[in-house]
């Protein structure tokens, strides 16, 4: 019997709430604030309509999230492929320009 392994993408394996608040503070040119709660600043409800819409119009915006562990994301494709698992992608991210987040 093939293993199936179905994973989570954002916030699990790619770092997408960094992601996001870069591209805000890219749209406002607010520098990245210093220290230990640099993730914590909060956007306003504009901010995070403005900072989809860019997304939005991005082309492959999700292709440019850091992975968390990526030597670890190495190791499931090689494991993968040596035990011919089938591994699932589960997102519902929204779509940008370019191609489908599927």
């Amino acid at each position: 019997m093939t293993m199936r392994v179905a994973m989570d993408i954002d916030g699990v394996l790619a770092d997408f709430r960094r992601a996001f608040r870069e591209t805000g503070r890219e749209l406002t040119r607010t520098p990245s604030p210093d220290g230990v709660n640099a993730e914590r600043d909060a956007m306003n409800a504009r901010e995070v309509k403005r900072t989809w819409t860019a997304i939005g119009r991005t082309p492959q915006w999700w292709l440019g999230l850091q992975a968390y562990e990526p030597q670890e994301i190495a190791r499931l494709y090689r494991v993968s492929r040596e035990r011919r698992w089938e591994v699932y992608f589960l997102t519902t991210r929204p779509p940008s320009a370019g191609e489908t987040p599927q």
